[in-house]
């Protein structure tokens, strides 16, 4: 039976979060169908034992693949290896606590019947709400450096969860530079520079203890980041043979 659908799990020291995760996300890959589905889950250089714990939690599934990467390079960069090995038509990147609702999956992958790219969004009213009041008022601030940036119109352009077309996926994963946290903003970047069509899907989210995420270190290199992108030249490199030489 065909591979309709991956879900790329990237994790950086989750042994401890992916039992809950996959509790969360096992509903939804009955419905979506088990044969159709295929898991990927990248360990970023993990000093845990996350990838052992991936293969205990999803190693029964029938498509599964893990992957190691050999030091911690960003949740961008163990994206575009995820991308890079899926086998289903449509991808979905889900974070591997599964703190947004994995149910919105199932409207992701209606979603990309027609559009190129269905970002899930925790802001369908234009705020997205933290515990911590600072971290409410912060994530505002720089989801309005992120639109101003990028051209995206999107209220919440971090959101952990986001569905591709996987030829899409594909492409954007090969022009892409940002290995870390800012990889959600550059691939929307991207994507306005293309002219893709981008849906965004709302989701229901439940903040879970253990983020690696850190406000403040995070938070400027993610700024850092997307205030080049602009001033990077997105060329992908030609290799020109002389007439007649054989390829």
């Amino acid at each position: 039976m065909a591979i309709n659908t991956t879900v790329i799990v990237p994790a950086f020291n989750e042994a401890d979060r992916l039992a809950a995760g996959y509790e969360r996300l096992a509903p939804v890959l009955a419905r979506l169908g088990v044969p159709e589905c295929e898991v990927i889950v990248v360990d970023d250089g993990s000093s845990d034992d996350t990838l052992r714990r991936a293969g205990e939690i999803y190693g029964h599934l029938p498509h599964n693949f893990f992957v190691q990467q050999p030091e911690n390079r960003g949740k961008g960069a163990a994206v575009r290896l995820g991308i890079s090995l899926a086998r289903g038509a449509k991808v979905i990147v889900a974070d591997a606590d599964m703190s947004i609702d994995p149910e919105a999956m199932i409207a992701m992958v209606d979603v990309l019947d027609h559009a190129d790219l269905a970002p899930g969004t925790r802001a369908p009213r234009g705020v997205i709400r933290y515990e911590s009041p600072l971290r409410t008022v912060a994530g505002g601030v720089f989801n309005r450096v992120v639109r101003h940036y990028t051209g995206s119109t999107l209220r919440d352009t971090q959101c952990g969860l986001k569905g591709f077309n996987t030829g899409v996926a594909r492409l954007l994963g090969s022009l892409g530079f940002i290995d870390r946290f800012a990889y959600d903003a550059e691939m929307l970047y991207l994507a306005a520079q293309l002219g893709l069509r981008v849906e965004a899907v709302p989701v229901t989210w439940h903040e879970v203890a253990g983020s690696k995420v850190r406000l403040g270190r995070d938070s400027r290199s993610m700024v850092h980041d997307i205030r080049g992108l602009k001033k990077t030249r997105y060329e992908n490199p030609v290799v020109v043979l002389p007439p007649g030489a054989n390829a």
